[in-house]
C-alpha cells in the first residue's frame, strides 16, 4: 500500500513577497544591502537612498535635541561623531523619537574617547532624567504648609512622578550640568567635587537643582515606601539633623514630594 504523501499547506506568494521586501527594506534603512536581490532595484535607487538619509539625519536630530547638554559640553563636531556610532548600533525602535536615545550614557561610558571626560556619562544620564521629567505624569507637590498635616499622622509621602534623584561622589557632573542648562557660559570655576542634582516638575517646566547625599537618599527612601520618621531619622543617622532637615526642606521647596505613590492621583 502506498503511504499518502504528507499534505503541505499552500504557501502564499504575496504573503512571502511582501516579507521578502519588508525584510529587504528594512535592511536598506539600516544601510545593509547585502540582501538585496537583483530584482530588488527600487531598493537602490537614488530616491530611496534619499530617504534613507532622511530617516538617519532624523535619528541623529533626536540625539542631539535629546542630549543638549552633551552637545555643549563637548560640541557638534565631537558629538556628531559619537552620535553616528550609537546609531549605526542602537537605532531608533519606535517612530516616537522624543524618546530616543535610551542607553546613551552607557554608550558613552564605553566609548574609548570619552576616557578624558569622566563626567560626560553621567552628563548623558541626566540629559536623560530631564526628558523623562519632562514627559512624567501630572501630581499635586506637597508644600511646607500642607507637609505640616502629615507629620506625626503615620502617613507616608512618595517622590512626585517626575522627580530623579542621582548622586555623582567622583565627578562634578551635576554642577557642570545644572549650570549648563541654566545658562552659564564659563563652567571653568565649578570646583572638581561630588554633587547630587535634583530634578523634577511640579507645574509646567522641569526645575533642576545641585543637592546633596542627604536629599538623593531621602527620595530613594520615600520611593520605598518608608515612613516619614523613619525616613528622617536613617537619613540624620548617616548626614546628621541638620543636614538631613536642609535636604528635606529642599525636596519641599523644589515640589519633588507627593502624597500619592505612582499611578494614583493626589
Amino acid at each position: 500500500m502506498l503511504s499518502a504523501a504528507p499534505i503541505r499547506p499552500l504557501a502564499n506568494s504575496h504573503a512571502t513577497a511582501d516579507a521578502q521586501f519588508i525584510a529587504s527594506m528594512i535592511a536598506a534603512l539600516d544601510g545593509d544591502d547585502s540582501g538585496t536581490a537583483a530584482n530588488d532595484a527600487p531598493l537602490k535607487q537614488t530616491a530611496f537612498r534619499v530617504y534613507r538619509n532622511t530617516v538617519r539625519l532624523g535619528a541623529l536630530d533626536a540625539l542631539r535635541a535629546n542630549y543638549p547638554t552633551v552637545v555643549q559640553l563637548v560640541g557638534d563636531e565631537w558629538f556628531a561623531a559619537a552620535a553616528h556610532r550609537f546609531l549605526d548600533r542602537q537605532p531608533p525602535a519606535s517612530p516616537c523619537l522624543l524618546d530616543y536615545g535610551a542607553g546613551f550614557d552607557g554608550f558613552l561610558a564605553a566609548l574609548d574617547a570619552s576616557a578624558e571626560l569622566p563626567y560626560l556619562p553621567a552628563i548623558a544620564t541626566l540629559d536623560r532624567a530631564w526628558s523623562e521629567a519632562h514627559c512624567s505624569a501630572d501630581a499635586s507637590a506637597l508644600t511646607v504648609a500642607n507637609m505640616q498635616a502629615l507629620l506625626g499622622s503615620g502617613e507616608r509621602i512618595y517622590p512626585h512622578p517626575a522627580t530623579r534623584a542621582f548622586w555623582f561622589a567622583d565627578t562634578p557632573a551635576a554642577q557642570l550640568w545644572c549650570a549648563s542648562r541654566s545658562g552659564v557660559d564659563d563652567l571653568s570655576t565649578i570646583e572638581w567635587q561630588g554633587a547630587g542634582a535634583l530634578l523634577t516638575r511640579p507645574h509646567g517646566a522641569v526645575l533642576w537643582s545641585v543637592c546633596d547625599e542627604a536629599a538623593v537618599a531621602l527620595v530613594a527612601m520615600f520611593a520605598a515606601g518608608v515612613g516619614i520618621a523613619d525616613a528622617i531619622e536613617q537619613t540624620a543617622s548617616r548626614f546628621g539633623a541638620e543636614t538631613t532637615g536642609r535636604a528635606f526642606h529642599q525636596l519641599l521647596n523644589q515640589g519633588a514630594l507627593t502624597a500619592a505613590p505612582a499611578g494614583e492621583s493626589s
